[in-house]
């Protein structure tokens, strides 16, 4: 009798592993496709006048940080710091991977979104990697 019990604990145990396993098989393969497919949309992001002119200004003019928001709006204090956040870009070697650092930071702002809203892991790493996937997020 212990012995049919202790087999039915380990045949349990065995299905709990194996089931884990699936979960994050199936975990990593769809987290590496996403992280694919923002890579290989980061190739063709289309850096307009303002974005380009946020960079320069972040790469030149830092030492008098520029209070400017967009290039037209001359002398406007800038609220969300970009030519900042573009000082810190500026030392990256290409357009494609600026594109890349600003998905990675845009998949730590979610994160940092889902692990105050949820509390159960597998939710939060799922609803992390649909909103990071999403046409939404991506800019298209």
């Amino acid at each position: 009798m212990i012995s049919s019990f202790g087999w039915r604990v380990s045949v349990r145990f065995e299905s709990v592993l194996a089931e884990k396993r699936v979960r994050y098989l199936l975990f990593t393969l769809f987290a590496a496709l996403v992280i694919w497919d923002r890579y290989s949309l980061a190739g063709i992001a289309q850096w307009g006048v303002d974005q380009g002119s946020h960079l320069w200004l972040g790469s030149v003019l830092l030492q008098n940080y520029p209070r400017v928001g967009l290039a037209s709006s001359y002398s406007v204090f800038n609220p969300n710091g970009f030519p900042l956040l573009c000082w810190f870009l500026s030392f990256l070697p290409t357009l494609r991977s600026i594109s890349v650092a600003l998905a990675v930071l845009q998949a730590l702002v979610m994160l940092a979104l889902a692990d105050q809203l949820l509390e159960d892991r597998y939710v939060k790493w799922t609803f992390l990697l649909v909103a990071i996937a999403a046409p939404a997020m991506k800019g298209i």
